[in-house]
């Protein structure tokens, strides 16, 4: 039987430290890599909640994930009240029967056209009103844009004082709620009176947006067929009982936050990574030359570019849009032969599961090529949950991966990015990845065909 904290290959002291030298300085991150190397794939500590289970091998990720026993804790429901990511059991058995047909593929790729027109009018700004070499904040930037399209696929239009209003509101809640989740590892966190006020307002103002968008929407004249409009007309849930006005509203949040946060991330970090890597982004420039000659996407062009998709699975692979994962045992269990008594919290990481030398070789170097079907066949399917896996396993996917790289297409074949120099760039942990001071970046726009 494993023996927590005993590494079967320790890292010498001496090179700990400047293993981590790339990493961030403080915060759950380094405190999760320290442990990694440390004390190997099982570790243990403590803290304010009691026994912490760390679980960083593919097999126990597995073994957690696909398991009943493990349940979703409940900070996530301060915004998302009973929506998909935050609710257990039948309940959410409920739920997810009811939204999981209006995210199939072939349904998602309905929403093509809407999402590279959103893209081409963020392109047209910048073009009009962005110089060439002017400094824009693409963290920003990409969370606006996919923000805006979220909101157009559930309420068909919206206003973009309404997306700025919602914008500024989640800024605020995400950050709240992930400074909270970090004192699961340890990470002191200060809440002021004026603090929680804050927070509070925050919440009012994002649901007065959202009910009186779904308000609008529902009395709109007509058969609209996006998503809310879906859910209004449901009507009752799939065990019979009449859908409330809360729990609508949950899973529409629910929705706008999943919806767009994780995408944006993931395509910050892929431009971050582009920039590093001249040899990447040229390949790829090659691809969209070849498969596009000029023109905007299709969905129908997402087959003939391998290397997009390529290129934004490996940046979620060193930037896990979800980087960590808290799970609570109901009753006591066996993960790798550990015993996790009941009510103990168990956490995994995509971000350092993803790094594991035994399924990533030269793990921290941005290697696209991981991803090529021949590659990705042959590798432990838990090695890479940037969606999760299992039943909780992201309902969004589809329209996530579809999203993300029709706006790396669009977006990389008209524009090049400069990083600025000496601007740190860092991975701020929480509810998800966010870069901790957005990413800075001298925009170039290409000459290809003028956008109209």
């Amino acid at each position: 039987m494993p023996t927590i904290g005993k590494n079967p290959t320790p890292v010498p002291r001496a090179r700990l430290e400047s293993d981590l030298a790339g990493y961030p300085r403080e915060g759950p991150l380094r405190f999760l890599l320290k442990l990694v190397r440390e004390q190997g794939d099982i570790a243990r500590y403590e803290n304010s909640y009691g026994p912490v289970y760390f679980f960083n091998h593919p097999d126990q990720v597995q073994s957690v994930l696909q398991s009943t026993n493990y349940v979703r804790t409940s900070l996530v429901s301060l915004l998302l009240g009973d929506g998909l990511l935050a609710s257990e059991g039948e309940y959410w058995r409920s739920q997810r029967r009811l939204m999981q047909p209006h995210f199939h593929e072939r349904c998602v790729q309905g929403f093509g056209p809407m999402i590279t027109d959103a893209t081409h009018g963020m392109l047209k700004k910048w073009q009009e009103a962005t110089a060439s070499g002017a400094t824009i904040d693409l963290s920003k930037e990409m969370r606006l844009l996919t923000l805006m399209i979220i909101l157009n696929v559930l309420f068909g239009h919206v206003a973009e004082e309404d997306v700025r209003g919602i914008s500024d509101a989640l800024k605020i809640l995400m950050q709240d709620l992930g400074d909270i989740s970090d004192m699961v590892f340890n990470v002191p966190v200060d809440f002021s009176p004026s603090r929680n006020a804050r927070f509070r307002e925050a919440l009012r103002t994002l649901d007065q947006i959202v009910l009186r968008m779904m308000e609008n929407r529902s009395a709109a004249a007509g058969d609209p067929h996006d998503l809310l409009a879906a859910l209004l007309n449901a009507e009752r849930d799939v065990a019979g009982r009449a859908l409330t006005r809360k729990q609508v509203r949950d899973e529409v949040v629910t929705m706008i936050v999943a919806g767009h946060e994780t995408t944006a991330i993931s395509l910050t970090w892929a431009f971050h990574l582009l920039c590093q890597n001249p040899g990447v982004e040229q390949r790829l420039d090659h691809e969209l030359r070849v498969a596009l000659g000029g023109r905007s996407p299709r969905v129908e062009d997402l087959s003939r570019m391998e290397y997009v998709r390529m290129v934004l699975e490996e940046a979620m692979r060193l930037y896990p849009p979800v980087s960590i994962v808290a799970r609570q045992a109901i009753a006591e269990a066996e993960v790798g032969g550990v015993v996790i008594p009941a009510k103990s919290v168990l956490v995994l990481s995509a971000y350092t599961t993803h790094r594991h030398p035994q399924f990533w070789k030269d793990p921290e170097s941005f290697d696209p090529d991981r991803f090529s079907p021949e590659r990705s066949g042959k590798r432990h399917r838990f090695a890479y949950f940037p969606f999760l896996a299992g039943r909780h396993q992201c309902l969004g996917q589809p329209l996530a991966m579809m999203e993300g790289q029709l706006i790396l297409a669009q977006v990389a074949q008209r524009c090049r990015f400069h990083a600025l120099a000496g601007h740190p760039v860092e991975p701020l942990p929480g509810l998800a990845l966010r870069l901790k001071e957005g990413f800075p970046v001298k925009l170039e726009m290409r000459q290809t065909t003028p956008l109209g």
